[in-house]
C-alpha cells in the first residue's frame, strides 16, 4: 500500500514539476496524493458517524431528561397532595412538612430545566450544523476533484 504525502511533500512536488516538468518526478508520487486523499476522505466518513451517534445520544439524553422531570414534577403533586390531606386531618406539622419539601423540589427543578434545555440548545445546534452543514456537503467531494486532475494530468503527459 503506497503510503500518504504530507501537504509540505506535496507543495515541493507540484513546485518541482511546474518549475521542470521533463524531470520532475510528480508521476511517482501520485499513488500516494490518492491514498492520502481516500484516508481523508475514510477519515471524515468515520467522523461524520460518531458525530451522528453523539448527536442521537445527546437526543435520547434530553429526551430521558425530560422523563425525568415529568416524573419528578409528578412527585412533587403527590407530595403537595399528601400536604392536603394530613392538613384536612388536622396534622398541621406533617402537612407543613410536606410542603416545604414539596417547594424544596420545585427550587431545585428549576436549575434541573435549565441546565437540560441549555445542554440540548447548545450541544444539538453544534453537532446539526456539523452534521448537517459542515460535513454534509464534503461526502465524496475529496476524491472526484482528484481523480479529474490526475486523468488530466496524465492526458497532458
Amino acid at each position: 500500500m503506497p503510503e500518504v504525502i504530507s501537504v509540505r511533500e506535496f507543495i515541493d512536488e507540484t513546485h518541482e514539476d511546474y518549475k521542470s516538468p521533463t524531470t520532475s518526478s510528480f508521476t511517482t508520487k501520485m499513488a500516494s496524493c490518492r491514498n492520502t486523499v481516500n484516508n481523508i476522505e475514510e477519515a471524515l466518513d468515520s467522523d461524520r458517524a460518531v458525530l451522528q451517534k453523539m448527536k442521537k445520544a445527546a437526543k435520547a439524553k434530553h429526551t430521558s431528561g425530560q422523563d425525568h422531570i415529568s416524573h419528578l414534577e409528578t412527585y412533587i403533586t403527590s407530595m403537595e397532595k399528601l400536604a392536603v390531606n394530613f392538613t384536612n386531618n388536622g396534622e398541621e406539622e406533617l402537612a407543613a412538612s410536606f410542603n416545604k419539601f414539596a417547594e424544596f423540589s420545585k427550587e431545585l427543578l428549576t436549575p434541573m430545566k435549565n441546565l437540560l434545555q441549555s445542554m440540548y440548545h447548545n450541544l444539538n445546534f453544534f453537532l446539526d450544523s456539523l452534521v448537517k452543514g459542515d460535513l454534509k456537503e464534503v461526502k465524496g467531494d475529496l476524491k472526484k476533484p482528484f481523480d479529474r486532475s490526475w486523468k488530466d494530468y496524465e492526458s497532458k503527459l
